[in-house]
């Protein structure tokens, strides 16, 4: 049982399925770029898209992309408050981090007091469920 006024943690699945959102999102966008000039300039933009992507939303009064939107879910730093758009930039760029040693930088999200992934360790951020 958590204590009183203990923010509600997203659990692992939640995350994923929030993740898989905008993935789905991205890579829809990622083809019509790529349709339109190439491969080499749809992984660029992508990449830079994403960064972007969440540093706009997670940065924004809801602090969540449309996936975690979605799925009732929140960014905030580690005292619960809203994150800025630079940290939401410093931990989208630190998901690089954590794809690099997958599946275990996500992984972790099951054995973390706060249910915090590798890029949220590295960014001071938590995820929860939105009140």
């Amino acid at each position: 049982m958590k204590p009183l006024g203990e923010p509600e943690y997203a659990q692992f699945w939640q995350r994923a399925a929030a993740s898989l959102v905008d993935i789905v999102l991205f890579a829809a966008l990622a083809f019509v770029v790529y349709l339109m000039a190439g491969l080499t300039v749809s992984l660029v933009l992508a990449g830079a898209g994403y960064v972007a992507y969440s540093a706009v939303l997670e940065g924004s009064s809801y602090n969540a992309t449309f996936g975690k939107y979605l799925f009732g879910l929140r960014v905030t730093d580690l005292d619960g408050g809203p994150v800025s758009r630079l940290r939401a930039a410093g931990r989208s760029l630190a998901k690089l981090v954590s794809v690099s040693v997958f599946p275990l930088g996500h992984v972790i999200v099951s054995f973390t007091d706060h249910k915090q992934s590798l890029h949220d360790l590295l960014a001071g951020t938590l995820v929860v469920v939105r009140k």
